[in-house]
């Protein structure tokens, strides 16, 4: 833990020391290279998230600090009418207690902006490596796994400010776990989309569309010569509005149909038919304030022993005040559920499939100057489950410092 304050200190007094160099600034051709050092320390009255009696069963302490040294890359590099971009973090997390669970926190993203006449396209790529959830980990005696995500995608949309137009996107999935008790989770999945456009400049822009998802789980046994997993078939509409600078957004709505592949009896799956949807939504009703909402409805792969898929439902509304050009205000609430399906009768028993979390969160924020500034966050969270194990109260504070280059 000693290492995790000294590195916290070094990054602390590099963010205090004066600037020797003006800030770089976006060139007109959006040329972009944005560099910023981070520090914080995190303190949560249960940082394992999970009960108390599940904490001690897995000797991990309520109460803990964390200190966050990372740094975070914005990056853009016209070439032509072509584009390199990237962007991501990378992190290390120290806890003062829990030190089983000290980890690196790496995300990624980079790839290619291309246009070919009135097509736009973008060819890109992810990583994300960090610790699962305790929820996901449904074996007494194991507390850390190592959850990478790596993506690829395709999307390309041709269309004219004015008229119909067309849209195609493909990506590519796969998840992995270092504890070998999860590989049966691991997955592979697949996701194509398809649709007709069409947009005027002060109506928006209008898209229908039709999806395929299919996701396997290539660490579990074959039945019938086939790997077990589901597929996702949707359609539906997408609406993309920008009005000035005061309302902007997009709202999708869609119906989707989740199937098995081929019956496994280890991991019996409860089909879905229903609404699915999205929206992220921004008002600003006054020059200093601001305000967001969003919620989305969707099925993703499940990182949970012995399930298929999870049924996700999110709900947030913030809002943001300036008062005065270097202090920031923010203030929302939030409430996420989840509905997860799949997993043998015995399993069942001791898996988390239904939770509701509801989350109130607000913080101040100051810059220093143009390269320097803090953060002061609290987040308060309850969240009640079928399973008293994941059942927890938590409360965070976090200071943050930034120096941006």
């Amino acid at each position: 833990m000693q290492n995790g304050r000294i590195v916290i200190g070094v990054l602390l007094a590099a963010i205090a020391a004066p600037a020797v160099a003006a800030p770089r600034q976006p060139e007109a051709n959006n040329r972009q290279f944005d560099v910023s050092l981070n520090a914080r320390i995190d303190y949560n009255t249960n940082l394992p998230r999970v009960s108390e009696a599940e904490a001690k069963a897995r000797h991990l302490v309520l109460e803990d600090t964390t200190y966050v040294p990372s740094v975070n890359l914005d990056l853009r590099l016209p070439i032509g009418r072509q584009a390199f971009f990237a962007s991501g973090s990378a992190g290390y997390d120290y806890h003062e207690s829990n030190s089983q669970l000290d980890s690196e926190r790496v995300a990624l993203t980079a790839g290619f902006d291309t246009r070919l006449g009135p097509c736009r396209n973008r060819l890109s790529g992810s990583y994300q490596s960090s610790l699962s959830d305790l929820q996901d980990i449904n074996l007494a005696s194991a507390v850390t796994d190592q959850l990478e995500i790596k993506t690829a995608g395709l999307d390309v949309k041709c269309a004219r400010p004015t008229g119909l137009g067309v849209t195609f996107g493909a990506t590519e999935t796969w998840t992995s776990h270092d504890l070998t008790q999860l590989a049966q989770q691991e997955s592979r999945s697949e996701h194509y989309t398809a649709g007709l456009t069409y947009g005027r400049p002060a109506l928006g822009n209008l898209t229908l569309f039709g999806s395929y998802g299919r996701t396997k789980f290539p660490r579990r046994p074959l039945i019938s010569g086939i790997e077990p997993g589901y597929e996702v078939n949707a359609g539906g509409l997408t609406y993309d509005r920008h009005l000035g600078a005061r309302i902007e957004g997009t709202v999708t709505i869609s119906y989707s149909e989740v199937s098995q592949l081929v019956i496994d009896p280890a991991f019996p799956v409860k089909d879905f038919s229903g609404a699915t949807y999205s929206a992220d939504l921004q008002y600003r009703p006054a020059p200093r304030l601001s305000t967001s909402l969003s919620f989305q409805r969707q099925v993703e792969p499940s990182n949970r022993l012995g399930n298929n898929y999870d049924l996700r439902t999110l709900y947030r509304l913030s809002g943001s005040y300036e008062l005065g050009r270097r202090i920031r205000l923010t203030l929302g609430v939030e409430r996420s559920d989840s509905d997860s399906s799949g997993g043998s009768a015995v399993a069942a028993a001791n898996l988390l499939t239904k939770s509701r979390t509801n989350s109130a969160f607000g913080g101040i924020g100051y810059d220093l100057s143009r390269r320097v500034g803090v953060n002061l966050d609290a987040r308060q969270e309850e969240r009640k489950t079928n399973n008293a194990r994941y059942n927890y109260d938590d409360t965070n504070v976090a200071l943050s410092v930034h120096l941006k280059y």
